[in-house]
């Protein structure tokens, strides 16, 4: 029986508030192996780290109860004329589960002692956990194949929490024979149900005396991004380990030239840091579209045995077990990206945990039920706001609408309706939010047919300006809502030797966007005297679209002030330590 990897690709949120883009200032080139904790040193103070939250386990009611069902249910089938008796009913399971983040006290408090023997510093101090960014929500098992004889469903609902004591929940619906296969092994000490996250979380990374020179052209031709220049329709979507391979095969026919001008022991380091740059530029991380389109679906589908082998592998920087979407503007001509300036970047780090036989103990989590009583036919749906933090909800979603209309067999409808504003978003903490209808009568028997509804969205942005998507049907426990935009990252670097020389004061960099609602500005701001002159700058464009415009404005000692003036990019990266010989005096 072979192991199967479901992905759900989910941008983690939760409340944010009071939160930038980057939670803590920390080097993530530095880390330090305390105990069971992987820590970062402050980018300022020696004394000061911060702990990767990298443990899992079952989320807990109040009364301490793990917060896992699994339900088998059986419906009664009559014995059709001229056919052999029934003796079996027809039936399946459902199994549900919520997982959160969680590193107990004492682990801390090893850590801590681990971390002040090993950089023999007395003051040490582990001051909290690292807040993820978002990341990516994975369910590994034998029975995680829809379609197989085991499994109809799988489904992931909410997103990836990122804080510590956040949630995140799965749900596999399984046929007859799933459900007593999988009931059995929930008795053995490893069950054949485990997590994995694979969580972003930003920091700095320190200066290198390298640069990398990369030949567009030719990485465009090579066979594994031909394709994506070449397709029309669906975005082309393409698996991080199948990146990293195209890589090193471009660096080992000088497409990428990674020249280092440092010591040959941090290589590992450069090639990681040069590859992210590439990455970024020709790729955005992969949304699941709204309502699964089956060619996008079907592509990701045809990887999973390619992903399968690569996720036994360490996360990288181009984490393996991770799809990425290309980017529609092919870049050209020859690129040369400067390592040698501290830089802000999100990496990834991946962590894995076995349900484990205590649930076994739990007698309230296993249940049977005889679905013709017409008592328990009902269902709820769980509706999720993928790819938003509540900054971002709030910033730029006045609210989101989602109707539902279920037609029965008789012809009668059923309509729920939910609409999710700032405040609904932000007390939701993470968790779902939930649409409802039932059975009506015999003519809702056919059970496939009962778990068929219609759902619509509709967005209002600040800016009197609605997106009204059409009605689509599903059969899906989870709704996963995607707004018609998605974030974008563009990383604001300079070296400080450059910055000094130049006599530069400040260097402000303003970016105007259109996500939909018309024009709107984002601003950032570097400081000559800053340790680590970099800022990274997030804001949002329509879906599909990398296109962008920017203004440098540097404020030189002497009170002059000159301007880059105003040009279009879809770079992720711009360097703000030269000034260029065309700026204009304002």
């Amino acid at each position: 029986m072979k192991t199967k990897i479901i992905y759900f690709l989910l941008f983690a949120a939760g409340w944010l508030t009071g939160h930038t883009a980057l939670g803590q200032p920390i080097f993530i080139d530095q880390p330090i192996q305390a105990g069971e904790l992987l820590v970062f040193p402050h980018i300022t103070d020696s004394t000061k780290y911060y702990y990767l939250p990298n443990k899992l386990r079952l989320g807990e009611t109040l009364s301490g109860l793990p917060q896992f069902s699994f339900l088998r249910y059986v419906q009664n089938v009559k014995t059709k004329p001229g056919t052999d008796q029934v003796i079996e009913g027809d039936g399946g399971g459902v199994v549900h589960a919520l997982v959160e983040l969680s590193v107990p006290e004492s682990e801390i408090s090893r850590a801590q002692s681990v971390l002040r023997s090993k950089t023999k510093n007395k003051d040490a101090v582990i001051v909290g956990p690292i807040v993820y960014k978002g990341g990516t929500f994975a369910l590994i098992s034998s029975f995680a194949e829809e379609g197989s004889d085991f499994t109809k469903k799988v489904v992931g609902v909410g997103r990836a929490p990122v804080f510590v004591g956040n949630k995140a929940a799965c749900s596999i619906r399984l046929t007859k024979l799933g459900a007593k296969i999988l009931w059995e092994s929930c008795k053995t000490p490893t069950p054949d149900l485990s997590f994995s996250f694979v969580m972003d979380f930003a920091g700095y990374r320190s200066p290198m005396q390298a640069r990398v020179e990369v030949d567009w052209d030719k990485v465009y031709k090579h066979e594994e991004f031909s394709a994506g220049v070449n397709i029309g329709g669906n975005p082309y979507i393409a698996l991080g380990v199948d990146i990293k391979a195209a890589f090193d095969e471009l660096r080992e026919d000088g497409t990428i030239k990674v020249i280092n001008m440092g010591a040959d022991d941090k290589m590992e380091a450069m090639l990681d840091a040069a590859y992210k740059k590439i990455l970024d530029m020709m790729f955005a991380p992969f949304s699941m579209p709204p309502g699964g389109e089956e060619s996008t679906v079907e592509q990701i589908a045809s990887g999973i045995n390619t992903i399968a082998k690569g996720i036994q592998q360490s996360a990288t920087v181009v984490s393996l077990n991770f799809a990425y979407e290309m980017k529609q503007q092919k870049k050209s001509g020859h690129y040369v990206i400067d390592l040698s300036k501290a830089t802000m970047e999100t990496i990834n780090f991946r962590f894995d945990e076995n349900l484990g036989s205590d649930v076994a103990q739990c007698k309230d989590c296993f249940r049977s039920v005889n679905l013709d009583d017409p008592f328990y036919k009902q269902r709820e749906l769980l509706v999720s706001v993928d790819g938003l933090n509540s900054d971002q909800f709030s910033k730029y979603i006045n609210f989101v609408t989602v109707s539902m209309k279920k037609t029965h067999g008789n012809g009668a409808v059923t309509y729920d309706e939910l609409r999710i504003a700032e405040k609904e978003f932000k007390e939701a903490l993470g968790n779902p939010f939930r649409l409802l209808y039932g059975w009506k009568d015999q003519s809702d028997n056919d059970r496939d047919k009962w778990l068929v509804y219609e759902f619509q969205t509709k967005w209002s942005f600040f800016g009197d300006h609605t997106v009204q998507q059409d009605w689509m049907k599903s059969d899906q426990l989870g709704l996963n809502l995607a707004p018609p935009f998605h974030p974008v990252s563009v990383s604001i670097e300079a070296d400080p030797k450059l910055l000094q020389e130049a006599k530069i004061r400040l260097a402000t960099v303003k970016f105007y966007y259109d996500y939909g609602a018309g024009m709107k500005e984002e601003q950032v701001t570097i400081k000559g005297t800053e340790q680590v002159p970099a800022a990274l700058a997030e804001f949002m464009l329509k879906r599909g679209s990398y296109d962008y415009e920017y203004e440098i404005v540097w404020r030189l000692m002497g009170s002059k002030t000159l301007s880059s003036g105003r040009k279009k990019s879809s770079d992720a990266l711009i360097y703000v330590d030269e000034i260029p010989a065309d700026a204009k005096v304002l």
